[in-house]
């Protein structure tokens, strides 16, 4: 990369990569010239398979629906980039779908800037940036993501990309969302890097080998099944409950045996 074209946005596609993510389903806007120019730069400078691949999209709806499916096949997050307030709210009753599937998927959006005066790149310099200059951008969809943050600044925004990304795989798995505002996407910093071993998904705790020998032997039993995730853990409830006197409650959906 060329020298100072390092900044914030380029360390966060960085990031996505680095977790795994391979597309970033996207409505940008006015809050987003940091990212589009660091696919620019890196597609200059030959690097563009270091990046997710960009898939724009016409409308929020369709791109929290692209990473949506993506997950549901692949169990893999993807990312969504959408436009401030509005492109928040626009994600609409994707989100709550999300959450409530249990699908993991990072989203973030711009901010409006914080400087007026040239202070900073990126500062603000049309009338919108006032407008969408709301009080709690995150609250918006607080209710319906399992974890949300602000970057704000680029010395750590791998550090946030990589905590999100852990809690939106740890099952229950959901969505999560990050903001940022202009000026910080568009931050100069020196490249870094994390160590992504550091962050993998939670385990889940219960029910592992020595508990499920410890109880089959016991009485009435009722294992808890939603909060043990859709993978082994969750299987091996199932197989728990085959045991004289225990059973499973709520199993996921898609596993046979659900009561």
């Amino acid at each position: 990369m060329a020298a100072g074209s390092y900044t914030t946005s380029a360390a966060f596609l960085e990031a996505l990569a680095e977790a795994g993510v391979r597309y970033i389903f996207a409505n940008l806007g006015s809050d987003h010239p940091g990212l589009i120019e660091a696919f620019a730069q890196a597609k200059a400078d030959g690097r563009e398979d270091e990046f997710p691949r960009l898939i724009v999209c016409p409308h929020e709806t369709v791109a929290l629906s692209a990473a949506h499916a993506y997950a549901m096949v692949t169990g893999e997050p993807q990312a969504v980039i959408v436009h401030v307030d509005v492109g928040t709210q626009n994600l609409s009753g994707g989100v709550s779908n999300a959450m409530r599937g249990r699908v993991p998927v990072l989203i973030f959006a711009g901010a409006a800037p914080f400087t007026l005066e040239g202070e900073l790149p990126g500062g603000r310099n049309e009338f919108i940036h006032w407008i969408q200059d709301v009080r709690d951008q995150r609250g918006i969809l607080r209710n319906y993501v399992k974890y949300d943050n602000e970057i704000r600044t680029g010395r750590n925004v791998k550090q946030l990309v990589q905590r999100a990304m852990q809690i939106a795989r740890s099952e229950p798995a959901g969505p999560v969302y990050l903001i940022a505002p202009r000026e910080v996407m568009e931050e100069p910093l020196p490249p870094y890097t994390v160590d992504r071993a550091a962050f993998g998904p939670v385990a889940p705790v219960a029910l592992a080998d020595e508990v499920t020998a410890e109880i089959a032997p016991a009485g009435r039993h009722v294992l808890p099944g939603p909060g043990s995730g859709r993978g082994a853990e969750a299987r091996r409830a199932v197989r728990a409950a085959g045991h004289p006197g225990a059973r499973v409650d709520g199993l996921p959906r898609e596993l046979p045996g659900r009561p």
